[in-house]
């Protein structure tokens, strides 16, 4: 008996996960829809190599898979070095340095790799682990350098594509299991005014979207109000884009057109899609201050949805589940005692075509702004322009907008675009921002 108690005893010890041996480990990362971005610097093990030695790796089912990944190089003043557009610039350093951006998603980790198993061709490169801090999930995937081309994924991601035909900007969206979006705007406007689903099997869904609003209205001091349409007064010049297989970045210059007249400023922004999502920042500088002659700036941003979203509902972090808002055009008897007083920091929608999640992230020194949750239903409303007649408008009204005024700051837009979505869904999503992934690299060999 002693003998056989000793003997199950050191089996459960090897067999148990604890003991099962370095290598053995498999992903249990449960998020989907985080994209990854890590320095050169963090990747000190391939610093100095070509970019077409690298190569980007999961292993699953005991081999080594090629995944879609991308380097986005930056100059030396921390730019971008965009590969299309007026303002395309080569790195004077094409290979692997510190402030280059190694671009993936988390999606596309894979199980623990044994030590020294390599790919063929493969010299020892890094491990990248990634963690989910909220309940511990793990993934690995494996960066290496190839002494020939590195193999390549063959999926791509994202798609840019600019239509003379229309005068729009699109970027295609796409996972590996064929769900899909397009997001699209003007060429020269920033706010998206389309947005639909592509379903697995191909289908495209009609257009949700009339178009973004920002609209206000400045009560100056002297007693006129002034109407203010941000999304009709500022324009944009798409003067540079990257278009890789994870992420497209595109470079608007902003200017203001008042009539014939065109303001330009000296900043830009750098608006970033990632299949499923769009980060807008926008950056505020007034040059002069408008203290002594507004005493308030009544302020709503708000997505204009057009006709095809009726039947769709809607629900954000004032107004959460059980659903209570179903869009059909007209305001209901619940829709008029939802919660428009409480702070609000997303929204979300979904329906049989398609679901948004926004979120708007405001930097510390906006602490006194409050966001509330606007709604309007009233398709004989009139706020030109449109394609679409009426408003279906969901987003966010502010107070105290009038004090950022005298700030130079950078808010931020998240907009994430998906097939589908549930109450409850969202939390996954408010995590990518809320609990980040964290990626640790090691050697590899």
């Amino acid at each position: 008996m002693r003998r056989i108690d000793r003997i199950l005893f050191f089996s459960l010890i090897f067999l148990s996960p604890a003991f099962a041996g370095f290598g053995s480990e498999k992903k249990s990362i449960i998020r989907t829809e985080d994209a990854l971005v890590m320095t050169g610097k963090e990747l000190k093990e391939m610093l100095g190599a070509r970019l077409e030695s690298i190569g980007l790796m999961s292993f699953e089912s005991g081999d080594f898979q090629p995944i879609p990944f991308q380097i986005d190089q930056r100059l030396l003043n921390g730019e971008y070095a965009f590969s299309s557009g007026k303002l395309a610039a080569s790195d004077p350093d094409p290979d692997l340095d510190e402030n280059d951006e190694l671009v993936f998603m988390v999606n596309d980790s894979g199980d623990r790799a044994p030590p020294g198993k390599l790919p063929a061709g493969a010299e020892p490169g890094a491990e990248l682990e990634i963690l989910d801090p909220v309940n511990q999930g793990t993934g690995w995937v494996y960066l290496f350098r190839f002494s020939e081309k590195a193999p390549r994924s063959g999926l791509d991601y994202v798609r840019f594509e600019i239509s003379a035909k229309d005068n729009h900007k699109r970027v295609y969206g796409r996972d590996a299991l064929g769900n899909g979006v397009i997001m699209g705007s003007p060429l020269d406007a920033i706010y998206p005014d389309e947005f639909r689903v592509i379903f697995p099997e191909g289908r495209m869904g009609a257009d949700l979207l009339d178009r973004q609003k920002i609209r206000g209205v400045l009560k100056a001091k002297l007693g006129f109000d002034i109407d203010f349409k941000f999304d009709v007064l500022t324009r944009m010049k798409l003067t540079a884009w990257i278009d890789g297989p994870v992420r497209v970045i595109y470079r608007a210059d902003g200017y203001l057109q008042l009539g014939f007249f065109q303001f330009s400023g000296t900043g830009y922004s750098l608006i970033t899609y990632y299949r499923n999502s769009m980060i807008w920042p926008m950056y505020i500088e007034i040059p002069f201050s408008l203290g002594p002659f507004l005493k308030d700036f009544e302020l709503k941003g708000y997505m204009d949805y057009n006709q095809n979203v009726i039947g769709h509902w809607v629900y954000s972090e004032s107004n959460p589940s059980p659903r209570k808002i179903f869009l059909d055009g007209k305001t209901g008897a619940e829709e008029k005692n939802l919660d428009f007083q409480s702070e609000c920091n997303w929204i979300a929608g979904y329906g049989p075509l398609g679901a948004t999640i926004n979120r708007l992230i405001f930097p510390p020194e906006w602490a006194m702004v409050k966001k509330r949750f606007y709604l309007k239903e009233d398709l004989s409303s009139k706020a030109p322009p449109e394609d679409d007649p009426g408003e279906i408008a969901v987003g966010y009204e502010f107070d105290n907008f009038v004090k950022v005024l005298a700030l130079k700051s950078t808010y931020y837009q998240y907009y994430y675009f998906l097939t589908r979505l549930e109450p409850g869904g969202e939390k996954p999503i408010l995590d990518i921002l809320d609990h980040p992934l964290e990626v640790q690299a090691r050697d590899f060999r």
